[in-house]
């Protein structure tokens, strides 16, 4: 049976090393951040190209959203405005 602390790199299969681990409390719970990185440095830089990406994409769609959100409430007003 494989030992579940094992943490192996999703790109390459090797173990990954723990980087460095952040503890901090949230409300009345502690709450431990691992961050670990692939042995391998050619692998860990193509992981982190890919994470960039996906970063990207992610901010562009939050802002996408805050924008359709406050066009949204715009409308609302210009609405509300109308009807008085």
């Amino acid at each position: 049976m494989s030992n579940p602390n094992i943490n192996l790199c999703t790109s390459c299969g090797k173990q990954r090393i723990v980087v460095k681990t952040i503890k901090e409390y949230v409300g009345n719970s502690l709450v431990i951040t691992t961050i670990t990185a692939c042995p391998d440095p050619e692998c860990q830089s193509r992981i982190d190209v890919q994470l960039a990406k996906e970063k990207k994409f992610r901010d562009g769609m939050k802002l996408a959203a805050e924008k359709r959100l406050q066009e949204q409430k715009e409308r609302r007003a210009e609405g509300l405005k109308k009807a008085s």
